[in-house]
């Protein structure tokens, strides 16, 4: 993986600071990164654990060779708390918001030159939709299921 690819995590994890500072959560701790390469792509994934642990927060970043999608979920981990699950922030936004013609916001250009202005641009997007719901799921104070359409596959 090219160097450039390699440190991008550490603007992956910038924005996604950003974004939590700005609705002032600040119940994670450390964050962490994991990259990882396939055929005809790489991952690049921010993932942070709240102090209590029963939220984990996980954005990926899958770039291809033409195109890059941004993944971005929330995880109620703790084994104590009842609603357990994931809520991808997409179906979130599409289900609970009802807000529609968004998913080109989840799909960046692969040009690291861009890369970063496009995240930046995203979370500024992100931060327009989210709402106080959202917030309370970010710092582990609310949940809400959101069924997950599995297709074929189920």
């Amino acid at each position: 993986m090219p160097e450039s690819k390699d440190k991008f995590y550490q603007k992956l994890e910038i924005h996604l600071k950003n974004y939590l500072n700005s609705f002032k959560i600040d119940s994670y701790l450390e964050f962490e990164n994991n990259i990882e390469s396939g055929l005809d792509f790489d991952t690049i994934t921010v993932f942070a654990k709240s102090k209590d642990e029963l939220n984990e927060l996980k954005l990926s970043l899958i770039i291809k060779e033409n195109k890059s999608l941004i993944n971005f979920r929330v995880y109620r981990i703790s084994s104590i708390v009842q609603n357990a699950g994931m809520i991808r922030i997409e179906d979130y936004l599409k289900k609970i918001l009802k807000i529609g013609n968004f998913k080109s916001n989840f799909s960046l250009s692969s040009n690291l030159e861009t890369l970063d202005a496009e995240l930046k641009q995203f979370f500024d997007w992100l931060t327009s939709v989210t709402d106080a719901q959202l917030i309370n799921i970010l710092q582990g104070k609310d949940w809400v299921d959101i069924p997950f359409d599995w297709g074929g596959y189920r």
